[in-house]
């Protein structure tokens, strides 16, 4: 009898205790969206925290000096967070760093604005 009392109250410790840990992610819910339905790290959730231009800036950047090519070219990026947009300025030496530049721009989910100069060493 005793160890059917203490093995109920084990079962329903657990019980409670898995209850709470659901409770927590509900509150957190809450505070951030009340009355959201939606899964914690939703795209709902996600777009609540805004890119800055300077920060969509920062992830171009970093997307060109992936490339050994367009390491030594001098680009300069410009970002409209609010039109999803980019602008590439500068001057390359081939055409095929001109396209390099721009898929790797595009490649961050982006419009490209080309305004890169393709100039040809001597």
């Amino acid at each position: 009898m005793i160890r059917t009392i203490n093995t109920s109250l084990v079962i329903l410790a657990l019980g409670v205790g898995f209850a709470a840990c659901d409770r927590t992610d509900d509150t957190r819910r809450s505070e951030k969206n009340p009355g959201s339905t939606a899964p914690l790290g939703s795209a709902s959730e996600r777009s609540e925290a805004k890119v800055s231009n300077s920060d969509l800036e920062e992830t171009v950047k970093a997307k060109l000096s992936t490339e050994e090519q367009l390491r030594a070219v001098n680009l300069d990026v410009e970002a409209n967070v609010d039109k999803n947009e980019v602008t590439i300025s500068g001057t390359v030496q081939s055409q095929e760093q001109r396209n390099t530049a721009i898929e790797l721009a595009k490649s961050a989910g982006v419009t490209v604005k080309d305004k890169i100069d393709v100039k040809p060493s001597s």
